[in-house]
């Protein structure tokens, strides 16, 4: 480099003319203790969703989804049945009295 080059450029200047220099820093390597865990005070039955009993509002419609979902599985081959699935609900449950929360069919397996 030339001699005036040498007074604007240091080679060992890496470090902004402004800003503050690095300080050394402690890190320490050891986990620190767990705080002390304080768990949340109970819900009572009283204000939970599930202890409220609401009036019985009926789930048979016909949604747009069924026809998404019916098109979907059919490949798009009977575009009128998956029309038909959106238009029409399906039909309602028997028992629909029965609020017991597990639904389906009971199959029997031969051997167990």
């Amino acid at each position: 480099m030339t001699e005036s080059a040498d007074t604007y450029f240091d080679p060992d200047d890496v470090v902004p003319r402004d800003s503050p220099m690095f300080k050394p820093m402690h890190i320490i390597y050891k986990p620190e203790p767990s705080p002390e865990v304080h768990p949340p005070p109970p819900i009572s039955p009283e204000s939970s969703p599930g202890g409220r009993k609401g009036g019985k509002r009926s789930n048979n419609r016909a949604y747009q989804a069924d026809a998404v979902l019916v098109a979907y599985m059919a490949g798009g081959r009977r575009p009128d049945i998956a029309r038909n699935a959106g238009d029409e609900a399906l039909p309602p449950c028997e028992d629909e009295d029965d609020e017991s929360p597990v639904r389906g069919t009971a199959v029997e397996i031969p051997g167990l």
